[in-house]
């Protein structure tokens, strides 16, 4: 199950979740996607209970939380800042870049998840496709973490993409 909340336009909620679904299914099999839910969430930073938590979403603008296991279903948050939306550009797939190129982002750590190639440990150890991640700093350090690397690899990527899509199948109408 996949839900799109927050002060976002129906029709922009639409493409919203074309985008996921389009994202979902080249990386994550039907059966996964059928045993997970993804709640994303269009929200502001002053939303959020603490300054530190604020602070850090305002410089990141979206992040995802695996939430464990509810109703037999792996359960998923993206929450994403609502200024990712660019309300001064009318075409619609150009003023979603910025949250679509964060939902792919953050989709590509739920796939990473959903496919048990990341795992967070209590002690905030992290294990990533078989090896153990210790010891992480705050900083520079966070652009160097491998599922990172994949995930900021792939969000650009994601974005032309499915762009590309959408004018071929705007053409075949």
């Amino acid at each position: 199950m996949l839900q799109i909340k927050g002060k976002v336009k129906r029709t922009d909620k639409k493409l919203l979740r074309q985008f996921c679904q389009y994202t979902l299914n080249m990386y994550v099999s039907e059966s996964l996607q059928a045993e997970s839910t993804i709640i994303v969430k269009f929200i502001q930073a002053n939303d959020l209970p603490t300054p530190k938590e604020r602070r850090e979403f305002r410089e990141c603008r979206a992040w995802s939380t695996y939430d464990g296991r509810i109703n037999k279903k792996r359960h998923f948050t993206i929450e994403v800042a609502t200024n990712t939306i660019n309300q001064r550009v009318k075409q619609q797939i150009s003023r979603l870049r910025e949250a679509i190129e964060c939902l792919g982002h953050e989709l590509i750590h739920v796939k990473q998840y959903l496919k048990n190639e990341l795992f967070d440990y209590a002690n905030e150890d992290v294990r990533y496709k078989g090896k153990r991640f210790t010891d992480w700093k705050e900083g520079e350090a966070y652009y160097f973490k491998p599922w990172e690397i994949e995930a900021y690899g792939h969000e650009i990527g994601l974005y032309k993409c499915f762009k590309a899509k959408l004018k071929e199948e705007a053409k075949a109408k």
